[in-house]
């Protein structure tokens, strides 16, 4: 057991700025259109979606010299403005960045979301999605009582 946690060990705490050190990679979780109010995002974000459409609707990890990470994970969750689209679109996206992150070596993500006035509790359904992402299945864990 001890093994399995040194190896998948995870921190939650709270970081007010994207300029934090002690990350190797922020995961940006954004709704499709919506404004990027950080500059330090917005600009390079931006320049990559000239230069690939697709990145409006597909998840991509980005080098950005200009935040101390280096790397950006920038995760789109597409449209969210039809009738049948719900909160559930947002957490399916933050699993899937935080997938992500992962395979591309990012060991201490930093996720940051900008505020969505359509779903008051998009940061909790975030912060599950990257859990439901972060979850490992162990054959190995045996259960005790």
């Amino acid at each position: 057991m001890a093994d399995l946690k040194s190896k998948y060990s995870f921190e939650i705490c709270e970081e007010h700025s994207i300029e934090s050190e002690g990350y190797d990679g922020v995961v940006f979780i954004s709704s499709n259109g919506q404004e990027v109010k950080s500059e330090k995002l917005s600009n390079p974000i931006s320049q990559f979606v000239r230069l690939d459409p697709t990145l409006k609707s597909d998840i991509a990890v980005l080098p950005v010299p200009e935040i101390p990470a280096k790397r950006l994970v920038y995760a789109p969750t597409g449209p969210l403005d039809d009738d049948y689209d719900d909160v559930r679109s947002l957490k399916e996206t933050a699993t899937k960045a935080i997938r992500r992150a992962l395979k591309a070596g990012i060991k201490r993500p930093l996720v940051t979301l900008e505020e969505n006035v359509k779903f008051p509790k998009s940061e909790l359904v975030a912060l599950l999605g990257i859990l439901e992402g972060l979850y490992v299945v162990s054959k190995n864990i045996g259960v005790i009582f």
